[in-house]
């Protein structure tokens, strides 16, 4: 991300936004890059990835629940996507932080569901 909070955290080739060997991608998986801002949607080709691709649900995972998860989860629901909440692929800095947005936030634009439960629903 551009907007390093005066740290150098968070910029490509530093230490933290490196993608983790488990995730690694695969043949035919899309990388997004560009994101300059919380909402992932702001400054990035997703929307119209996710249009080309007649994706419809959006299924959200990451870090700083109540931040970057919260502002790309209403923007996904601003254009039209029906959005989840992934609970327990989600993390914030504090258990508070992180009920709030799963049981007030959340609710009011899409579904919040563990990852077994998304699976499940998914079969």
């Amino acid at each position: 991300m551009k907007a390093d909070w005066g740290t150098g955290a968070w910029l490509d080739g530093t230490p933290g936004p490196e993608i983790i060997e488990p995730l690694t991608p695969k043949q035919g998986d899309i990388i997004l890059r560009g994101k300059l801002t919380l909402d992932a949607f702001h400054s990035t080709a997703i929307n119209y990835i996710l249009r080309a691709n007649e994706i419809d649900t959006v299924a959200f995972c990451g870090f700083h629940t109540n931040w970057c998860v919260e502002s790309s989860a209403r923007s996904a629901y601003d254009h039209g996507f029906r959005v989840v909440v992934l609970s327990d692929c989600t993390a914030t800095d504090t258990e508070r932080e992180q009920k709030y947005a799963e049981e007030v936030i959340f609710p009011r634009i899409g579904k919040v569901m563990t990852a077994a439960q998304f699976l499940a629903a998914l079969s």
